[in-house]
């Protein structure tokens, strides 16, 4: 039977029995209507999280609008490796919530989530979809110097000389926190991933060998390996 020209909604089949001597009965009718519907739900809005980096990365979220109480299935894929897939129902209110997606055997760079919704009956609509960087590798720093603008050498310093750790980073990081002889110093940067840290040498410092620190995270969050130095005071 070819209903494609009815509406969609409840619909109610009804029949008659007609005997050999022309008696017609009365109508029988489903008790119970059936439901057409033949439109397909819309795509989803998507929201992958982002940046994922290696803290992370085996608790990835997806999160999103969508049809209410319609079932979904996901994926995450690099476009390489095989997709990471999973289901499930969009909320009576209309959110979609998925979460502790792990995607450590995926490759570095973009990723792609996509849901894709299909109805109780059965009707299956267009992806929704985002993307996402992802990196796990910390940052790493180079060319690391101590030196001081005392008048007689820049290995040594006194009260009221500016100490100055000098560092480049491989790539973008955050503002690093940098420690001059167990104090905060102030940190600039100065282009690019050129960056320098200063304090200024006080009365009460130990004297002796200065030691500090560098503590560092890439944009994304991915702390580097802590730098300690020590030089002379």
């Amino acid at each position: 039977i070819d209903v494609s020209s009815l509406s969609d909604g409840a619909i109610t089949a009804s029949a008659t029995l007609t005997d050999a001597a022309d008696n017609t009965s009365s109508a029988g009718t489903d008790a119970t209507p059936s439901i057409k519907d033949v439109v397909s739900p819309s795509a989803p809005a998507v929201t992958l999280l982002d940046p994922i980096n290696n803290g992370n990365k085996t608790a990835v979220t997806i999160t999103g609008t969508g049809e209410a109480s319609d079932n979904f299935t996901y994926s995450v894929t690099d476009g390489v490796n095989a997709a990471v897939t999973g289901t499930g129902s969009v909320a009576g209110n209309g959110s979609i919530s998925v979460s502790g997606i792990n995607v450590s055997g995926l490759n570095e760079g973009t990723l792609t989530a996509s849901i894709t919704l299909t109805d109780a009956a059965g009707n299956s609509g267009s992806a929704g979809s985002d993307t996402a960087t992802k990196d796990v590798t910390g940052p790493t720093l180079s060319t690391v110097s101590i030196s001081s603008n005392n008048s007689n050498s820049n290995t040594l310093a006194k009260a009221g000389n500016i100490v100055t750790v000098s560092f480049i980073s491989n790539e973008t990081i955050q503002t690093p926190t940098v420690t001059i002889a167990g104090n905060t110093a102030s940190v600039s940067n100065t282009g690019g991933n050129n960056w320098k840290a200063d304090y200024q040498m006080a009365n009460g410092d130990t004297s002796g060998t200065v030691l500090f620190t560098i503590n560092f995270n890439d944009s994304v969050g991915n702390p580097g390996s802590e730098v300690s130095v020590t030089g002379d005071n």
